[in-house]
């Protein structure tokens, strides 16, 4: 295998200051730091899912040109996905 896939789960934002961009840094490079999980992940039927639910829910935060550039990424994404062929996949 070439490369990783990593999904995200998305988890709404907590009520206090968000974490600087050196903390976040140092929480991805420990992630890509660790072994492969010993059996592949289960199948992931659309990892997007959650990221197009908090775009289009979020109309206070993302302006409209930004929505639609996002929900257009995502679409992209998705055909993508669907498309993507690695060892092991399952779904």
């Amino acid at each position: 295998m070439q490369g990783r896939v990593v999904s995200w789960r998305y988890l709404p934002a907590i009520a206090e200051p968000p974490p600087t961009t050196a903390k976040l840094g140092g929480l991805l490079r420990a992630l890509h730091n660790q072994p492969f999980p010993p059996q592949p992940p289960g199948p992931l039927t659309d990892p997007f899912a959650s990221v197009a639910t908090a775009v289009a829910g979020t109309s206070h935060a993302i302006g409209d040109a930004d929505r639609r550039w996002l929900t257009g990424r995502i679409s992209t994404l998705r055909h993508q996905w669907a498309h993507l062929a690695f060892p092991g996949r399952r779904g």
